[in-house]
């Protein structure tokens, strides 16, 4: 939608950009066909993107638009975050050993892989945990 909007607005000439739109089926083909140089852009999704990162695929995230979910790192207050007050990406070293949740195995399993590479950690430093679809408002209880 940004790049429709974006040429009936006139920028893509003003900025000398050729707006070609092309349908895509998925987001995956939108990423296959970024990495294959059939196209230059592609708005997929920064969870799709990250995990063509990760399985190697030379594309880069650049901004986001929102047109995705949006994920949020949560802590419980209890947990110690020493490193807190240093910011991202040290703080990403406080969940070294910590029970990290998601959806299901993989779902946000590479964005936080990437998060912790980038403290210079590995997805092994963490044991992920999958509670499936829950309403956030569920309590979910782990453990006896």
């Amino acid at each position: 939608m940004h790049a429709v909007v974006a040429r009936a607005k006139g920028f893509c000439d003003k900025y000398n950009f050729k707006c070609e739109l092309k349908v895509l089926n998925s987001r995956v083909l939108g990423l296959q066909a970024l990495v294959d140089k059939t196209i230059d852009v592609s708005q997929t999704g920064t969870l799709p993107a990250v995990q063509t990162v990760a399985a190697g695929g030379d594309v880069v995230i650049v901004g986001t638009s929102l047109a995705d979910n949006v994920l949020a790192v949560s802590v419980r207050n209890d947990v110690p975050l020493p490193n807190k007050s240093n910011g991202y990406p040290a703080i990403m070293k406080d969940s070294k050993g910590l029970k990290v949740s998601e959806t299901s195995r993989g779902a946000g399993e590479a964005l936080f892989n990437l998060m912790l590479r980038e403290a210079a950690m590995q997805p092994s430093d963490v044991t992920y945990v999958a509670f499936g679809g829950a309403n956030p408002c569920t309590k979910i209880r782990v453990g006896s």
